[in-house]
């Protein structure tokens, strides 16, 4: 199989044409609240999913009906942030995506990015309610912008150990309450390397399904208008397809 691949992928497609019995797709969502479970049936197309709690399940029994609730964020003080990130942590959207113009230049898109993750995170951690949970997850495709939303933080005052940045392959299998995903400075689409990694539908769906109460997805409008060479593969059209469909 090719080299990216899961070990999953690679025993699906094995037994899909001779043992369709050996597999199947879980349909009960034992993490989400009942509006992320919604997203994912409709939005990233698992036919059928549903939050556990519509089927009797008890492991959220501590929470009414059952169900993983939205956050609990108080009201801002006085000192408000910016409209979006006032807009983004609005506790009745369980799902936002920010679209952001990336600047001209590479480094600036990074810094600004990583700046409006920080004032994001910062909010949160000072608004989140009793049953929030006190770390939030931050998914950043690349290295770079990794290392500047660490600085960020850092300088936003936020402590050591709140916040994981990191890839979404170290992220997979993991979740937290609050889940930035970073799309937002990903503006080398003219190298197919880059269209390749931006638009693996993989990666996307991974990352936007880590969260518990709220996603949050930051997109250059560069990457939801793209050349016509995000469509030159199969693979790049199921990323391009999802990510559109999430717009």
């Amino acid at each position: 199989p090719p080299s990216h691949w899961s070990l999953l992928r690679w025993l699906w497609e094995r037994t899909s044409s001779d043992a369709s019995h050996l597999h199947g797709e879980l349909q009960e969502n034992h993490r989400m609240t009942p509006h992320l479970a919604h997203f994912t049936e409709h939005v990233l197309g698992y036919e059928g999913f549903h939050a556990c709690g519509k089927c009797g399940c008890t492991c959220h029994a501590d929470y009414e009906g059952y169900a993983v609730p939205l956050l609990e964020l108080s009201q801002p003080d006085a000192c408000a942030r910016s409209i979006t990130v006032e807009e983004a942590l609005r506790s009745t959207s369980a799902f936002v995506l920010i679209e952001v113009k990336a600047p001209p230049e590479p480094s600036a898109a990074i810094e600004e990015e990583a700046v409006l993750v920080a004032e994001l995170v910062q909010a949160y951690l000072a608004r989140r309610g009793l049953g929030d949970d006190d770390g939030v997850f931050v998914v950043t495709p690349h290295h770079t912008q990794r290392r500047a939303v660490s600085r960020r933080l850092e300088l936003h005052g936020v402590r050591k150990g709140q916040v994981c940045v990191d890839t979404v392959e170290r992220m997979q299998g993991q979740e937290r309450d609050l889940v930035i995903v970073c799309y937002g400075s990903l503006i080398d689409l003219d190298e197919p390397g880059e269209l390749d990694f931006t638009y693996s539908r993989e990666r996307l769906n991974t990352a936007v399904t880590r969260a518990k109460k709220k996603c949050g997805l930051i997109c250059a409008s560069d990457g939801l208008d793209p050349s016509a060479a995000a469509c030159e593969t199969m693979e790049r059209q199921a990323g391009y397809e999802l990510l559109r469909r999430i717009s």
